[in-house]
């Protein structure tokens, strides 16, 4: 039996599939319309120019981005400082004398989940950092 998020990734797949193939079907047919009145190449050129405008709007609407990297950059900064703010530096030297590794394990998940999630890398770099200490 095949779990839900697979389910609904190869769902999703085939939709995109068959909306692909939709859309080709959709500007076949809009040139063969248009090929009595305007010739053929002209009506592909038409429906080829519609169809790149659509995308490019699609475009611009969905890939806008909800804050500026300086928004993003100073959530971030801020997060990191009051997360490390806890922490004296003293326990911090003794956690990295006592385990390196570890230490460098943290910092580099700590490193890439502050890129991916602000909020869940501070309140998981709290829980590491209680667990080692």
């Amino acid at each position: 039996m095949i779990d839900s998020a697979k389910l609904r990734f190869i769902a999703g797949a085939g939709a995109a599939l068959f909306g692909l193939v939709g859309v080709c079907a959709l500007g076949v047919a809009a040139v063969l319309t248009l090929e009595p009145m305007v010739g053929l190449t002209a009506s592909a050129a038409l429906i080829g120019g519609v169809l790149t405008l659509l995308a490019v709007i699609c475009l611009i609407l969905l890939a806008r981005p909800e804050t500026t990297a300086e928004e993003e950059m100073a959530k971030i900064e801020h997060l990191t400082a009051e997360a490390l703010a806890d922490l004296p530096f003293d326990t911090v030297k003794a956690l990295i004398e006592k385990r390196p590794i570890a230490s460098l394990a943290i910092a580099a998940t700590t490193g890439y989940t502050l890129s991916r999630d602000p909020e869940a890398a501070a309140r998981n770099l709290r829980r590491a950092v209680s667990g080692l200490l």
